[in-house]
């Protein structure tokens, strides 16, 4: 993927969507572009998590273990970001993400986030925002999750 495409795909993003260009520019610039195979693992559940994915294109599917089997939590596709807390906290993968098709993400470390937020911290009210959003949509997905379990 390009500087370019990498900085309009940051751009569709709701955490990023208010910053300027030249902002959009050094976090694309400083990010890595990853490419994933279909059913390439980009991450297992229980690993340390030391960076955040935006989805660029393809799609990205959630699996937790439970009682020796795994079960699906979420699909995440184009414009989506994949583990967020990881970029500001140092945390475990809650979730194995697995690309259901060719796919590509932008890999933002979390060391590079926070000299990003310490630059621009105006950037940490719309994180808190996105991170509130997307923990109520993870707790629903857990809840949904245990359900399935059960039966």
């Amino acid at each position: 993927m390009t500087i370019e495409r990498d900085i309009e795909a940051l751009r569709q993003v709701m955490m990023f969507s208010e910053l300027n260009s030249e902002q959009l520019r050094l976090l694309a610039f400083s990010a890595e572009s990853v490419k994933l195979a279909p059913k390439e693992i980009l991450f297992q559940e229980g690993d340390v998590a030391g960076s955040g994915f935006v989805v660029t294109e393809g799609e990205i599917q959630l699996l937790q273990r439970s009682d020796g089997r795994s079960v699906s939590v979420g699909r995440l596709g184009q414009g989506s970001v994949v583990n967020e807390l990881a970029l500001i906290s140092e945390t475990l993968r809650p979730a194995t993400a697995i690309a259901t098709q060719a796919s590509e993400v932008i890999k933002i470390r979390r060391s590079l986030f926070g000299r990003f937020i310490n630059e621009y911290p105006d950037i940490a009210v719309r994180l808190e925002q996105s991170l509130r959003g997307r923990l109520q949509e993870t707790i629903g997905q857990l809840k949904r999750a245990q359900q399935k379990l059960k039966y």
